[in-house]
């Protein structure tokens, strides 16, 4: 059983509000909701088919000469299964002021705030949902990282075939604006016109850049332009089409990238899956239980149309 009541043993208190720790949520999928590509019905693996051809102009309107090439190619992903139960012994609740939450007798089978709970629960999850699809590696020794591999580790294992931009390293305030630009300067120009491009980076790259921006004194740049959307911090890359986000998920993971959002996939089997779960009274355990079970993994369609940095 995994109930902790760090009380006192009970004497009438006043209030039975409960107040949570703020949370971000699965701040990601708010900020990028209908933008990267997500995939459902996914049970265990999938092959996203690539597909890519050439046109070369040849001279004259005569001749059967050919030349040109079109390639058919796969990438797969794999989807983790992955749960999160409890179960709580009500009677648990007796010598506490959650008594106040029963009803009248021996044999209570819900509590009044189980909506708070179970609502808890899946707000959590999400957070560590969060850290999941960005620092997700099944190396990990970190138990809620270790169930499948994220964007960052899907990323790092093709690094060979990423671009890398040049002429930095680090990310310091002194040079936050030059690598800033040298990311930019390095996606290819094959995707430079599209509008859903966007460099993305922890919540401390993004400090360290909006702090060297302050401090330069450059007045071209609009502090106030930048935003917040589900948790997520923005703003615009100064003269360019390109969002800079602050992901909480990417904090501490030294790794900033830029690409188009279609270009990352998420892969689960039914979206509504971690909106919630399953509540019931267990007369068997004597228990009040919950259970959320969920699919869910990442892969990258066109690694050569990411830019990767290593800032340690």
């Amino acid at each position: 059983m995994s109930l902790t009541l760090s009380l006192t043993d009970f004497s009438k208190e006043q209030g039975l509000a409960l107040v949570t720790k703020p949370l971000y949520g699965w701040a990601t999928m708010q900020a990028l909701n209908g933008k990267i590509t997500k995939l459902t019905g996914i049970k265990f693996k999938q092959k996203l088919q690539l597909f890519d051809t050439d046109a070369v102009f040849l001279s004259g309107h005569c001749g059967g000469t050919e030349s040109g090439t079109t390639t058919y190619s796969n990438r797969e992903i794999t989807v983790a299964e992955l749960r999160i139960e409890e179960g709580i012994c009500l009677a648990d609740f007796n010598k506490k002021y959650t008594q106040e939450f029963l009803s009248a007798g021996s044999y209570a089978e819900s509590f009044s705030g189980i909506q708070d709970w179970s609502n808890r629960k899946v707000e959590v999850a999400s957070r560590q949902m969060e850290n999941a699809v960005w620092r997700g590696d099944t190396d990990s020794a970190t138990n809620n990282l270790n169930k499948f591999d994220g964007w960052l580790k899907v990323i790092d294992s093709v690094s060979g075939s990423t671009v890398s931009p040049s002429g930095v390293t680090g990310f310091t305030s002194g040079n936050a604006i030059s690598a800033a630009q040298a990311i930019f300067n390095a996606i290819p120009a094959d995707i430079l016109y599209r509008d859903d491009l966007f460099i993305a980076m922890g919540l401390d790259h993004y400090r360290t850049l909006v702090n060297a921006y302050y401090n330069s004194n450059n007045f071209n740049f609009n502090i106030t332009q930048s935003t917040l959307t589900g948790g997520v911090l923005s703003f615009t890359l100064p003269a360019t089409n390109i969002t800079v986000y602050g992901f909480p998920g990417m904090t501490g993971s030294n790794r900033i990238i830029a690409t188009y959002a279609p270009n990352l996939a998420f892969g689960t089997d039914s979206e509504a899956d971690l909106e919630g779960g399953k509540l019931w009274y267990s007369e068997d355990d004597d228990e009040l239980k919950i259970r959320v079970k969920w699919k869910a993994g990442c892969q990258v369609y066109f690694p050569d149309l990411i830019v990767r940095y290593a800032t340690a």
